[in-house]
């Protein structure tokens, strides 16, 4: 799990914008309905964000932040991007998570995970807790939720120590 949290690609743009509004950054954009679905428009339709965007107060300042799953058609890539809301409404993107190819984003899903306590996937069995992993992950404020259709998920919390998310696997 260490490995795991240390490989997340955490990329910080600065971009100025209202917090209604967010500039996704150059060549990036939301999937398509067509590119979303695949086949699974009946588990989309469980979710208001259709699991393709996650809104919560994620790093506790008092804005919403938004996590959205963007694609790339350059790079045929998909991305887990939050964009974190700032008092002076100024909005800072981080890439919580990256696949190729970009047709990924039609099995990944992306949800607000509420304050409580979870039990890990280490602490379900899956595998043994690593030195820095804990078998149970209390939640203080609402985490992103980021999951692979009836498969695995992992949550991304916000650290106030490091001041970035973490990654936590919740099941395998």
């Amino acid at each position: 799990m260490k490995s795991q949290a240390l490989s997340i690609i955490i990329l910080l743009i600065a971009i100025t914008a209202h917090a209604d509004e967010i500039a996704f950054p150059t060549d990036w954009r939301l999937p398509t309905d067509e590119e979303s679905e695949k086949g699974m428009l009946k588990w989309r339709n469980k979710d208001s964000n259709r699991y393709l965007a996650a809104i919560a107060d994620f790093n506790g300042d008092g804005k919403n932040d938004k996590a959205l799953m963007l694609v790339n058609d350059k790079t045929n890539k998909m991305r887990l991007y939050v964009f974190l809301s700032y008092y002076n409404n100024a909005i800072q993107a981080i890439i919580l998570n990256e696949f190729e190819p970009k047709s990924w984003v039609s099995a990944m899903g992306v949800s607000v995970a509420n304050p409580g306590k979870y039990e890990t996937a280490c602490g379900k069995g899956y595998f043994e807790c690593g030195p820095n992993e804990s078998e149970i992950l209390e939640l203080t404020r609402p985490a992103i939720n980021f999951l692979k259709y009836e498969s695995a998920n992992s949550f991304f919390y916000w650290n106030d120590k490091t001041n970035n998310f973490l990654q936590v696997q919740m099941s395998d």
